[in-house]
């Protein structure tokens, strides 16, 4: 019996398992789909331990009067916390915030300003005056003190407004009259004016020759010959102070509050403890000279002098005073230099001694005379801001206004258009009112008790509490701001601004203290506190379940008549801001100071809602990237099983010979490509199982295995369509004539044109590598600007920088990777056509340049196409639409250059 072969043809696992380039390319899919799921996880986690690290700041919610919003266009400033503008609430409305469940700690704020408005107040810088024994009425003298200050803001030095006083020394009769702070007669108990004596001095005295200037004049000293001389310095200074409650605020900042520790003491000899913020202050330079009239005439008699007095309530000086002739000559007497700086410390109250006066002979004088009035706690205006609705977004376009303008002796506003007084520093913040009563007559003034127990810096206090999460505390956390652009934001060197003499200036330059509200306690201040800082309990995490505490939190203190801000996942933000209308170093033909804008600084402010932008963000660029690098390894594995049609129509062609018809052909391809999917199908259920946003993933990996399906089904249909063997007939060449053999780039340009599959399947491949990097570029670019420039969108994208990096170049590996496959594939079955050509005399050159010229032919406009495509991807993001570009070209480059060296590495 005869016997019948019938061939045995391998099981479809096994076609599969020899045909390695697609089972890498299955393979590959595999990794990069578990890949991109199990990074995309690990960016989430990332997300969560740096949210839950840092969303919640120092404090949770913040506590306003009702209708007083402390918030500006989605921005929180840390002066807007103690604004006297926002309303005022009191130690009773405390007591019950208190009191509420949930509330682990309130900690109130307030800021205040102890100042005198004019030059009346303790004099700062004393002097000895040089006075005759025997000068009197009849043989008086005349003095002029000029006294010219120099300071620097920081920009360069500017003259202040000079300051002149005139006075004379005689021995005065009972027309001394005994004057107030505010310069008007002092009146006593029984109603009448009060008067220093009714006879005769027994030694020479000063008096002011301008009743507009006061000064303070000691008695005369006979073992020196002089009178000690005190004069007020203007602008005045400013005592500004962050009022707290040490403990609560102490609780508030954790270990970062030690340099509140000091408060906590008690108070000794009922001096006020401060904590004074520790900045370099501004320099002021005087220039004090003392001349001496040479020739003065006698003035009025002093018993008319009296007259006029009890008849008009006022001692008129003009009346009294020597006559100084319009030519008089003068002789300095006296010139010194100093720093008066250390004078202008307003917690300090240091004096400024000059020209040797010995402390005795000043000491003798303030203890004799009337001790002036305490200056009132006054509360402070908020600087004033324009702010664009856009601001939330780009961090730009802030404009800064003066409220006002500080000349000698005043802080009062000015119109822009009339300029400022010569000699004037611009005011962005004001004393806006009493807030108290402030002292009486006869008591120590209240800038005289406050005693500085400690130092602090902004900067370290910021850093210490978390400079990510870090929330404004109240003004006191403000550091010195530095000019970083001219005025039409043309960029330069970072210049610090110094601090502001008035203690009004920009925020940030002025001086600050922190000290307790008992300051306030006895000066009839009923509603002293500005806003309460308050943070939840029993909050650990960001979670939802955190953020309904918050809410319900806010809700009960709505309910109870306050405004509540939720604060609870903000952050810090870099705010350009432009200072306007500063009054600069120079004057106008006026002699007004010229008003124009100084230029950029950059301020911090606090960006709420911060968190949820960051989350939002980061998060959709994780699963963007996910779904790309699913999607983009499922296009690229249909792209290799596109390339595999040459290879399965020369196999079908072979089972044609052997008798399979077509069906049956197919049927085999269809099994091999069934185990395929069914490894697809299982990978896509692991990277969904494996995903923290299973939905997304599940998209991504239907699309992917649909892709695969479609293609394979294609691939099946055109592969089991054996090859045709019909000859192309050829026209016959003359006989003298040599073969004709086309050079290297044109063989390979035949080759690109000959092998279509191969050659649309490469440059298929090399476009969507370019597309796939534009598409990865554009996506991290766009979730770093929905983040937002926040503190906390910074961190966040830093930190979910490395697995979404990681998800990219696995993208690109997996690209570039099953890119060299499909050229591999092609090479494998061109093997035998190169040893022709290489038989036939090619040298390693030639076949060099044939690939090269078969490269670009199927590659090069793939990239070309790709990079088109990619600019319509760019233009989402404007302001990186060439860097995109550059990035995916860069990518398509490389992945030319790594399937070259591959396909050489065949031949």
């Amino acid at each position: 019996m005869r016997a019948v072969f019938t061939p045995r043809v391998p099981g479809a696992a096994r076609r599969l398992w020899r045909d390695r380039p697609r089972l890498v390319a299955v393979g590959l899919l595999a990794v990069t789909a578990l890949a991109a799921s199990a990074l995309q996880s690990t960016s989430a986690i990332v997300l969560q331990q740096t949210l839950d690290e840092s969303w919640r700041g120092t404090y949770d919610i913040l506590v306003t009067q009702r209708g007083k919003d402390p918030v500006t266009s989605g921005f929180l400033r840390s002066d807007s916390l103690v604004d006297a503008s926002m309303g005022r609430l009191s130690l009773d409305d405390l007591a019950l915030i208190r009191g509420l469940p949930g509330v682990e700690v309130a900690a109130p704020i307030s800021l205040v300003s102890f100042a005198e408005s004019d030059l009346v107040g303790d004099p700062l810088v004393w002097l000895p005056m040089p006075v005759r024994a025997d000068a009197s009425l009849e043989s008086p003298q005349a003095f002029r003190v000029t006294v010219r200050s120099e300071t620097d803001d920081g920009t360069g030095p500017r003259d202040l407004a000079s300051q002149t006083v005139l006075a004379f020394a005689y021995q005065p009769s009972f027309s001394q009259v005994v004057f107030d702070t505010n310069g008007a007669p002092l009146i006593g108990p029984d109603g009448e004016i009060v008067y220093a004596t009714h006879a005769l001095a027994d030694s020479p005295r000063l008096l002011s020759g301008d009743s507009r200037i006061t000064f303070s004049g000691g008695a005369w000293d006979a073992s020196t010959g002089t009178i000690p001389l005190g004069l007020s310095l203007a602008p005045r200074p400013a005592a500004n102070i962050a009022l707290v409650d040490p403990e609560a605020e102490r609780q508030l900042l954790g270990e970062a509050g030690a340099f509140l520790d000091p408060l906590l003491e008690p108070a000794e000899d009922g001096r006020l403890p401060l904590v004074v913020s520790d900045r370099t202050r501004a320099v002021v330079r005087l220039t004090v000279t003392v001349e001496e009239f040479d020739e003065v005439t006698a003035g009025a008699a002093g018993a008319e002098a009296v007259a006029q007095a009890q008849g008009t309530g006022f001692l008129q000086n003009g009346q009294i005073a020597p006559t100084i002739a319009a030519d008089a000559t003068t002789t300095t007497i006296g010139s010194y230099d100093a720093d008066a700086a250390p004078s202008l410390d307003p917690y300090t109250h240091e004096l400024l001694l000059l020209g040797g006066i010995e402390q005795r002979l000043v000491d003798a004088t303030r203890n004799a005379a009337l001790a002036p009035r305490g200056p009132g706690p006054r509360s402070v205006l908020g600087s004033r801001y324009t702010i664009p609705d856009d601001a939330a977004s780009t961090g730009e376009g802030v404009r800064l206004h003066p409220r006002g303008y500080a000349a000698y002796g005043v802080f009062a506003e000015a119109p822009l258009s009339g300029g400022a007084p010569a000699g004037s520093v611009t005011e962005y913040e004001k004393l806006f009112g009493a807030v108290g009563t402030g002292g009486t007559a006869g008591q120590t003034p209240l800038t005289d008790r406050f005693e500085v127990v400690g130092t602090y810096h902004p900067d370290e206090l910021r850093e210490s509490v978390g400079d990510v999460s870090f929330m404004p505390l109240g003004a006191y956390d403000v550091d010195n701001p530095a000019l970083v652009a001219g005025p039409e934001d043309e960029p330069m060197a970072p210049v610090a601004l110094a601090t502001s003499i008035t203690g009004f200036g920009i925020p940030g330059t002025n001086d600050m203290a922190v000290g307790s509200f008992d300051i306030l306690e006895g000066l009839g201040v009923d509603r002293p506190i500005s806003a309460i800082r308050i943070r939840v309990q029993g909050i650990d995490r960001y979670t939802p379940d955190a953020q309904q505490k918050l809410l319900a939190a806010a809700s009960g203190l709505e309910q109870l008549g306050f405004e509540a801000t939720i604060v609870a996942g903000s952050s810090p933000q870099q705010m350009r801001v432009l200072v306007g209308d500063y009054a600069l170093a120079s004057t106008d033909d006026r002699g007004l100071q010229e008003i124009a804008d100084l230029g950029y600084v950059d301020q911090e402010w606090s960006r709420l809602g911060a968190v949820i932008e960051a989350d939002a963000a980061v998060s959709a660029t994780s699963i963007a990237l996910l779904a790309v690098s699913i999607l983009s390894v499922g296009v690229l594995l249909s792209v290799v099983q596109l390339g595999s049609i040459p290879g399965r129509r020369a196999q079908a062609g072979v089972l044609r010979q052997l008798g399979w018809r077509r069906r049956r052909i197919a049927r085999w391809f269809l099994a091999e490509e069934a185990v395929a999917l069914l490894a697809v199908a299982l990978v896509g259920a692991a990277a969904v199982a494996l995903a923290t946003v299973p939905a997304v993933a599940s998209v991504s990996v239907a699309l992917s295995v649909a892709l695969v399906v479609v293609t394979s089904l294609a691939a099946i249909i055109a592969g089991a369509r054996a090859p045709r063997h019909t000859t192309r007939r050829q026209r016959a060449l003359r006989a003298d004539l040599p073969p004709r053999v086309p050079g290297p780039i044109a063989f390979g340009r035949r080759l690109a044109s000959t092998q279509v599959a191969n050659s649309v399947s490469l440059g298929l491949a090399m476009m969507l590598v370019t597309i796939a990097v534009a598409i990865g570029a554009t996506v991290f670019v766009q979730g770093r600007e929905l983040a937002g420039p926040s503190a906390i969108a910074a961190v966040a994208s830093a930190r979910a920088w490395l697995p979404q990096g990681l998800l990219a170049a696995a993208t690109l590996a997996a690209g570039i990777t099953l890119a060299v496959l499909s050229r591999r594939m092609g090479v494998e079955r061109k093997r035998d056509q190169w040893a022709a050509i290489r038989a036939m005399g090619w040298t390693t050159r030639d076949v060099t340049r044939a690939h090269l010229a078969e490269l670009a032919f199927s590659a090069v406009p793939g990239i070309v196409v790709g990079v088109g495509l990619a600019a319509g991807i760019a233009v989402q993001v404007p302001s990186v639409t060439v860097a995109v570009l550059l990035v995916s070209a860069a990518g398509g480059l490389v992945a030319l250059a790594v399937v070259l060296f591959s396909g050489r590495r065949l031949d």
